[in-house]
Order: structure tokens, then sequence, then C-alpha cells
């Protein structure tokens, strides 16, 4: 179920101009006297009245204190809490007001919170990470990760991938200097994931173990965590090393852990200049 939280405004035009154009939330929806916007997984929308609807507070919340940092350098002309670190609320946050006298609270929550991205946002803001905290990853989230990969699609729906999940020093240390720097990242997590596909039971083991990999970095990163993957590990000494079958196929080893960088969107092409429509 999905949901979206209306007020009642005395100016649609104003509305829009502050929340499209300065806070730049998404045009999601236009409809008589009423106007939709999307922040994430967020729909707040704004019907026209002769009275505006000021109760309450509009809360968006980044990942990063430094995501917070950043939006509070366009908005500080307007803001009357300045960024600060609210210990009832273990939240970093500040305050704005909007033209109508709303208050909207900017925030990053300061310990781990469930998941709550949106398709979208994983497909689009999930990034390779190589740098991790050193804090431990909960089991209930690894089993909450694995619950969403059981629907990764494979060939005949033989459901032949499978993964093996590693904290341990000496198998990291092992995994890291498989390919010199191309796996060395693996030291610097606390976790490898080593993703792989059980060959007796597809014609298919590339592919499946592939897919799976990548369910597994979205719903990964759907939960809060970094990966980054690190390919061509389907070696017979990794095999033998961890108990796999020497004719399954690995995929990949993942890196992963909680993330110690926020890394921006890097440019990508024109959706021209890649797709093709016949």
């Amino acid at each position: 179920m999905s949901g979206i939280i209306f007020f009642k405004t005395k100016s649609l035009d104003t509305i829009h101009k502050f929340y499209h154009d300065k806070l730049k939330l998404k045009f999601w929806l236009k409809q008589n006297g009423c106007n939709i916007y999307q922040s994430g997984n967020f729909l707040i929308g704004f019907i026209e009245a002769f009275e505006a609807d000021t109760g309450g507070i509009i809360d968006f919340f980044e990942p990063s204190k430094q995501l917070i940092d950043k939006k509070y350098v366009g908005l500080k002309d307007i803001t009357f809490i300045h960024p600060q670190i609210n210990e009832l609320y273990n939240i970093y946050n500040f305050s704005v007001k909007d033209p109508e006298g709303r208050v909207i609270n900017f925030q990053t929550f300061l310990h781990n919170i469930p998941p709550h991205k949106t398709a979208e946002d994983c497909l689009v803001n999930r990034r390779s990470i190589r740098k991790f905290t050193s804090e431990e990853v909960p089991r209930e989230i690894f089993d909450e990760i694995f619950s969403i990969c059981r629907y990764s699609p494979t060939s005949n729906d033989s459901q032949s991938f499978y993964y093996l999940v590693t904290s341990n020093s000496a198998d990291l240390e092992y995994l890291a200097k498989c390919r010199g720097d191309a796996s060395s990242v693996i030291a610097a997590a606390p976790y490898a994931v080593i993703v792989a596909a059980d060959q007796t039971k597809t014609l298919r083991p590339l592919q499946d173990a592939n897919i799976a990999a990548t369910y597994f970095v979205l719903a990964a990163y759907s939960h809060g965590l970094g990966t980054c993957w690190i390919a061509e590990m389907n070696s017979n000494e990794i095999k033998e090393r961890f108990g796999i079958p020497q004719n399954d196929h690995i995929a990949c080893v993942i890196a992963t852990g909680f993330p110690d960088q926020i890394k921006d969107i890097p440019n990508r092409r024109n959706t021209a200049e890649f797709v093709t429509y016949k």
C-alpha cells in the first residue's frame, strides 16, 4: 500500500515554486486544483482552498550528515533552526518554513533504520563502495536481504544460485589477494559474499549467478549496506578453500558492510545514446 499526505493551500503557484523549484521535489502528478510531489517514497499533495493547512511538521530525511549539510547550503536563508544534533531523537537536523508557514524539517538518523528506499532509488543511487565501517551487520539484516534474493529469476526456475557469507579475517585477507589490486577492497570490508550457481541444476549457471548477485547488491543497498562487486573469482583454488564444487560457477565475490563514504551520482549518457527503437 502507498499513501499521500495532503495540505490545503491558498496558492498552488507559490507552493510549486517552493517545493518544485527550490526544494527540487519531483512533480509527480497534476490534478484539477491539486499538485502532488515526490521525494523518494514520500508523496505530498497540495489542494487549492480558501485557507491553508499549516499544522504539523513535514519531515524529509537523508542517509548522511553530509547530505543534510549540502541541503542546508541552499536553504540557510530561510532556516530558523540551524544544523544541530538532537540527542532526544538521535538525529542531525535543521528546520525551515515554507511560504505559508509550514515547518519543514531536514534530518538524518544517527542510528540504523529499517529499509525504506524505493526501487528507483536503489537502481539510480546505488554505488560501489570501497570504504566501510567496522560495524557488525546484524544477522537479521542479512536474513531480510536473502529473503528478497529468493525471488531472483533463474533459467527454467531452477533456483540454482546460492550465497556464502564470511567475516573470517583470514578468509577476507585471502580473497583480497586473489586478484591483486582488483580484489584488495575486500580487505577493507567486514564481510565478503560469494555468489555462485549449482551447475547440476541449470544450463545457465553464469546468468543465474549474475542475476542473483545483482539482486543481492540492490537488496543490500535498500537495507543501508554498501557493496563492491569483484569479478573473475571463479577459480579452483577459491572453490577448494570454501568447499564449493569444482563444476559450480562463482559469479563474483561482493565486499559488503556499512558504508563509510557517500558517493555522488556520476554523469550518465543520455538514453538516446544507447537505446534504439525499430
